[in-house]
């Protein structure tokens, strides 16, 4: 399934983000986590993306890029964690050590993973698939694509 959507401003991006995060909460608790790729160039709007996730499950901010601490932990109201993973200035081999396979693992656990072209061999082919990008200087087009059925509105 793929969905593609277009945003002129950083809340319509979170609000889009605000459906996505509402699906995942909607879906059965999973043996392993759920992982979303955030995937565009510099200033696509990933973090904000990222933001609006965030913000709909209830964790707690502020909520900023984790590209110098690689990995940031949210715990959720509702027992879950997030887990929100910049391997810009690492490899999966870094990514690995840092215990990627846990946080795969995890029952429950939601992943944003940012630069996910970066650590590709170690996405899971269902991952949720955000892939933003420029229109225009104002606008963003955002490309949601799943391996499994949604209902993101």
């Amino acid at each position: 399934m793929k969905d593609t959507y277009e945003t002129t401003s950083a809340e319509e991006t979170r609000r889009v983000a605000h459906a996505v995060a509402e699906d995942v909460l909607r879906a059965p608790r999973r043996d392993g986590a759920t992982v979303l790729t955030l995937s565009g160039d510099l200033g696509a709007g990933k973090t904000t993306f990222a933001q609006g996730v965030l913000e709909a499950l209830g964790a707690q901010g502020p909520f900023t890029s984790p590209t110098f601490t690689i990995i940031k932990t949210y715990p959720l109201p509702d027992a879950r964690t997030v887990y929100h993973v910049d391997p810009y200035r690492v490899g999966a081999d870094d990514l690995e050590a840092l215990g990627w396979e846990q946080m795969v693992s995890e029952r429950g656990a939601i992943i944003l993973l940012e630069w996910p072209q970066i650590v590709a061999a170690l996405v899971p082919e269902d991952a949720v698939r955000v892939e933003l990008s420029h229109v225009d200087e104002r606008t963003r087009r955002i490309a949601i694509t799943s391996a499994q059925e949604r209902t993101i509105r």
